[in-house]
C-alpha cells in the first residue's frame, strides 16, 4: 500500500508539474514555468529511477526463487519435455564404487582426501543436475518441436489458419489506427500550443487607453509599496510590445491603478499581466485586479 502511494503521489507531482509549465508558458509567466519545469523533470527521474529499481528487484527475486530451476528463458513444449526426462539416463551419484575389480573403491580410505573429493564431486553433480541438465533438456524440447505432431495429431490444429490470419491483421490494423491517432493528437496539441504562447502584433487605436488595478504586497524588503510597483513596471515595460508610458496612482490598501497609452491589445495584455504575476523581483508580488 505504501509504494502504491509512493506511486501515486509521483505520478500526481509529475502530471501536475507538466500541466502548470504549459499553463505558466500560455500566460508568460517565464519564472514559474521554470520552476515547474524543474518539477517536472525532478518527478520524471524519480519515477525512472524507481521503476528501474523495481525491474532489478524483480529480477533478484526471480533468480532467487528460481535457484536451483530451469531458467525461464528456454521453454519447451511440455508433453516433448517430459518424454525427455522419462527417457533420460537414470543419474547415480558414485557409480564408480560399483566397480569392485579394482582397488579404487580403497583408495579413499587409504588416504583419506578421497571423502573430500567424494563428497565435492557429489555437489557438483547436484548442482550440474539441478541446472545444466534441465536446461538442456529444455533445449533439445525446443529443436524437436518442429518436427512434432501439432495439437490436433494427425488431423491438424483445431483452430483454422485464416482465422488466426485475421485476427493478427486486425490487431496490426488497430496498432497502425493507434499510432495515426497519437500522432494527430500530438500534431494538433504542438499546433494550438504554439499559437496559444507564439507573439502577435496588435492593433491599437490611436488615443486609446488601457488601465490596469495592481495589487501589491512586499515581503521583509523594507521597501515600501510605492517603489516595489515602480520597480516592478521597470522590469515588465518591455513585456507590452513597444515603448508605452505608464501612469502610476496610489488607490491605497497597497493598490495602484497602471494608466497605459496607447492601450494594450489582446497579446501585449496576457504578456504585461504575466510578467507583473510572475516572480520577476525578489520578496515582491503583484497581482492583476482588473484591465480595462
Amino acid at each position: 500500500m505504501t509504494r502504491r502511494s509512493a506511486y501515486l503521489v509521483g505520478l500526481i507531482a509529475f502530471g501536475g508539474s507538466g500541466f502548470y509549465t504549459f499553463v505558466y508558458l500560455y500566460r508568460w509567466e517565464w519564472n514559474r514555468a521554470l520552476m515547474a519545469g524543474l518539477l517536472f523533470i525532478a518527478a520524471e527521474i524519480a519515477l525512472a529511477a524507481v521503476a528501474v529499481f523495481e525491474r532489478i528487484r524483480s529480477l533478484e527475486r526471480r533468480l532467487d526463487e528460481t535457484a536451483g530451476t530451469p531458467s525461464p528463458l528456454v521453454t519447451g513444449p511440455p508433453d516433448t519435455l517430459t518424454w525427455i526426462r522419462q527417457t533420460a539416463p537414470r543419474r547415480e551419484p558414485f557409480r564408480w564404487l560399483d566397480d569392485t575389480d579394482g582397488l579404487n573403491v580403497f583408495v579413499p580410505f587409504l588416504f583419506g582426501a578421497g571423502f573430500l573429493a567424494s563428497g565435492l564431486a557429489w555437489l557438483v553433480e547436484r548442482a550440474s543436475g539441478a541446472t545444466a541438465i534441465p536446461v538442456l533438456e529444455r533445449r533439445l524440447a525446443s529443436a524437436l518441436e518442429p518436427i512434432a505432431f501439432p495439437a490436433g495429431g494427425l488431423l491438424g490444429s483445431t483452430a483454422p489458419e485464416p482465422v488466426a490470419r485475421r485476427a493478427e491483421r486486425t490487431a496490426l490494423g488497430k496498432q497502425v489506427a493507434a499510432l495515426l491517432l497519437a500522432l494527430a493528437a500530438g500534431t494538433i496539441g504542438v499546433d494550438i500550443l504554439g499559437d496559444a504562447t507564439q507573439n502577435r502584433p496588435d492593433v491599437v487605436p490611436a488615443g486609446s487607453t488601457s488601465r490596469l488595478v495592481l495589487d501589491v504586497r512586499t515581503k521583509g524588503t523594507g521597501h515600501p509599496a510605492d517603489r516595489a510597483v515602480l520597480a516592478v513596471w521597470g522590469a515588465c515595460q518591455t513585456a507590452t510590445g513597444s515603448r508605452r508610458d505608464g501612469d502610476i496612482t496610489p488607490l491605497g490598501d497597497g493598490r495602484y491603478a497602471l494608466t497605459l497609452a496607447p492601450a494594450l491589445g489582446k497579446h501585449g495584455e496576457r504578456r504585461l499581466r504575466g510578467c507583473l504575476q510572475d516572480a520577476v523581483l525578489d520578496n515582491v508580488q503583484a497581482t492583476v485586479i482588473s484591465v480595462r
